[in-house]
């Protein structure tokens, strides 16, 4: 099944997001990398456009990743179980902050965060984006388990947490894991996504997370209504 009409660049630096079964490059993580921008009709509406600024300098951090996609496809399809209008919604490593721009534009509260070289990067796709949710979407510094940061945060603890793709630096999942916990009440909601790469660092990963959280696990077939990428995962998660 084609999600979007046209994955041909509409200028050298531009492109329109798309993604299909067949497509070849379906499982290359960077096939977006080389372009400045790329234009998502997530809303089926060509008033309501999402863009997305990345800048490859930055790192991994500074474009964009399939699990982000997914996230904000879930959560704009299951807003009936989610409500997210008028919540408090954080996004961790946010970088260029899919989900947090579509959850924003739907009514949220939205902080999107990141480590310090990425924030303006994350400012300006809310810039970008600006026409579609107006003031309620704004960007802060987090580095993962820096308690200044945390004090400086606009909420001690959020409604939703967003995870997309943040499991790959092993030495950063003990600060990644506290700093959910710390943003967490009883009623909060973590959403996460991720792409299955490396079973040892998943391991090291959930050996941290499993014994503060409780989560479902969105079968893979169901997630392929999402996304048709059969390595992506999906869990929805609350403290134990």
């Amino acid at each position: 099944f084609a999600i979007f009409c046209s994955n041909m660049a509409l200028t050298s630096n531009t492109t329109v997001y798309n993604v299909w079964e067949e497509d070849p490059e379906l499982l290359d993580d960077l096939r977006f990398a080389d372009y400045k921008f790329i234009t998502f009709n997530i809303f089926d509406d060509e008033e309501r456009l999402v863009t997305i600024v990345q800048n490859w300098k930055l790192g991994k951090g500074g474009i964009f990743w399939d699990g982000s996609y997914l996230m904000a496809q879930f959560l704009l399809q299951n807003l009936e179980t989610y409500p997210m209008e008028g919540k408090t919604l954080i996004e961790l490593g946010g970088g260029v902050g899919l989900p947090g721009l579509v959850m924003a534009a739907i009514g949220s509260e939205v902080l999107l965060t990141d480590i310090g070289k990425v924030v303006d990067l994350s400012w300006e796709n809310i810039e970008a984006n600006k026409q579609i949710f107006g003031e309620k979407c704004k960007a802060q510094e987090l580095a993962w388990g820096d308690q200044s940061h945390m004090e400086a945060l606009p909420h001690k603890t959020y409604d939703y947490i967003v995870c997309s793709e943040l499991i790959y630096n092993v030495e950063d999942f003990g600060s990644l894991v506290e700093t959910i916990e710390a943003l967490c009440n009883k009623d909060t909601i973590v959403f996460m996504s991720y792409k299955y790469r490396m079973q040892e660092k998943l391991d090291e990963f959930f050996g941290l997370f499993d014994p503060k959280f409780e989560y479902e696990r969105i079968e893979s077939t169901d997630l392929l209504k999402y996304h048709p990428n059969p390595k992506e995962n999906f869990l929805i998660c609350r403290l134990k």
